[in-house]
């Protein structure tokens, strides 16, 4: 999924996405406020042959960011709404990371909140990554056979979901050097593991249940 900035010419004499955030195939990401109002920097769409521009919307102005000297500061412009929503997309396809890239840019599309009736400010608006995951899992490409667990990387707790004719499992957990650290029980009643007490650290897991087995790598934050 490639993602550009809108860039921050809303207030001048050519307020439009240019280049590249203006390709078809680009993820434009335009600037609003922390109260979900636009940002009258952020470059205006349509695009110069009438596409929906920019796609979609993040916080651009007073976003909370580490500037070149480490310190934690505020700032305004599409150059920060866009790594924001590049962090929200890269959460949202590690929840279901069989889907393709188009798969995923539609999900977040069809997830925000001007997306039936998008403007020139604000795109397709605001996308609500719950929603998109839900409607993600919702459909035929998970309803039997797919095992998922999320998020990745992950804090606190960790949500899996089981193929529809899997009522049991069991996740185990290893830590870098291959040595066992725990093993949970899963069920339809208990689909959630809570993990706070886990050291910050890569760790690989292994999901099994009657017909199904998979493993891969997690990120603890």
């Amino acid at each position: 999924v490639v993602i550009a900035s809108a860039g921050n010419s809303g207030a001048t004499a050519n307020p439009y996405v240019g280049v590249p955030g203006e390709a078809t195939h680009v993820l434009a990401i335009g600037a609003v406020k922390s109260d979900e109002t636009y940002a009258t920097f952020s470059s205006i769409g349509p695009s110069f042959d009438g596409r929906i521009k920019p796609d979609v919307m993040a916080q651009g102005q007073a976003s909370v960011l580490a500037n070149t000297s480490g310190a934690v500061v505020t700032a305004n412009g599409t150059s920060f709404s866009g790594p924001i929503m590049a962090g929200m997309i890269t959460s949202f396809w590690s929840a279901v990371p069989s889907l393709t890239a188009a798969e995923v840019v539609q999900f977040v599309k069809e997830s925000a909140d001007r997306y039936t009736m998008p403007t020139s400010q604000f795109g397709y608006g605001i996308p609500d990554f719950q929603l998109a995951l839900s409607n993600a899992l919702s459909t035929s490409l998970f309803e039997n056979n797919t095992i998922l667990i999320y998020p990745n990387p992950f804090q606190d707790e960790l949500s899996i979901v089981l193929p529809e004719s899997e009522v049991i499992g069991k996740l185990i957990l290893y830590n870098n050097l291959g040595q066992l650290v725990n093993e949970f029980t899963l069920s339809e009643t208990n689909k959630t593991v809570y993990l706070s007490n886990l050291a910050s650290g890569l760790y690989f897991y292994q999901i099994n249940t009657t017909h199904k087995s998979t493993k891969g790598k997690l990120l603890k934050l």
